[in-house]
């Protein structure tokens, strides 16, 4: 009887032992996808803070403040710093670009 006791141990804790990976790598994948969700947004609001700052004429090396944080226009790119102090550099869209539609027209003239 003492084996069969010892059999129904070992057999509890190896079911034991296979809950626990099982729910370990749920957790595991859940959390990646949650990092991933929040990437996501954190660079949706980093191109809609572009978007703003391009639709009020940024300048270059001028920086615009929003509750998010805050957007500064190089020459050729942006850096975005969210709140959270993750910097996100995007890259300058000529077509919205307000100086460079300026200095085009000025060329054609």
């Amino acid at each position: 009887m003492k084996k069969i006791q010892g059999h129904l141990l070992y057999s509890g804790i190896v079911v034991a032992s296979i809950l626990g990976i099982v729910f370990s790598a749920q957790v595991l994948y859940y959390r990646q996808q949650v990092l991933g969700y929040q990437n996501m947004k954190n660079y949706n609001i980093a191109r809609t803070m572009r978007n703003l700052a391009l639709a009020n004429g940024i300048s270059n090396n001028e920086v615009m403040w929003f509750n998010h944080g805050s957007v500064t226009k190089k020459s050729d790119h942006f850096t975005v710093k969210m709140d959270n102090k993750e910097i996100i550099e995007l890259k300058t869209l000529m077509k919205y670009d307000f100086e460079y539609q300026r200095q085009k027209v000025a060329d054609l003239k």
